[in-house]
């Protein structure tokens, strides 16, 4: 939903049945959304960024 001074909300849908983990979806709207990737290393040093959890079956 728009309106004046307001900026356009997004979401994405994912097909669980058709998901297999990877976690391409999660990288791509990271990429789009310009948030940085964490890497191992920088998770162990506590610096993850964990703005979309996965659902898990």
């Amino acid at each position: 939903m728009t309106g004046e001074g307001t900026d356009p909300a997004w979401g994405m849908v994912i097909d669980l049945d058709k998901c297999v983990g990877c976690q391409a979806g999660m990288m791509a709207c990271k990429m789009e959304n310009n948030v940085p990737i964490s890497s191992p290393e920088e998770e162990e040093r506590g610096r993850s960024i964990r703005w979309m959890e996965m659902l898990n079956r």
